[in-house]
């Protein structure tokens, strides 16, 4: 999932697992935000997701080694 969230580098992240800042703007102090989420419901074509476990990141990246 990618997301702006404010650009508070080391502070508390919403998405955490595997989290990697993809673009920073500086003018408004945001940052485009990658990270690996569980999708935990949907409603009318709303996802509704948390942060992935550890173990449920472990596969998400275990099975993108898997296939490169």
């Amino acid at each position: 999932m990618q997301q702006w969230q404010a650009d508070s580098e080391g502070g508390n992240s919403i998405l955490t697992p595997d989290r990697q800042i993809i673009k920073r703007e500086a003018a408004d102090g945001r940052a485009l935000v990658s990270a690996i989420v569980t999708v935990i419901g949907e409603e009318d074509d709303l996802l509704t997701v948390r942060d992935a476990t550890d173990a449920e990141a472990a596969r998400v990246v275990a099975a993108e080694r898997t296939w490169r």
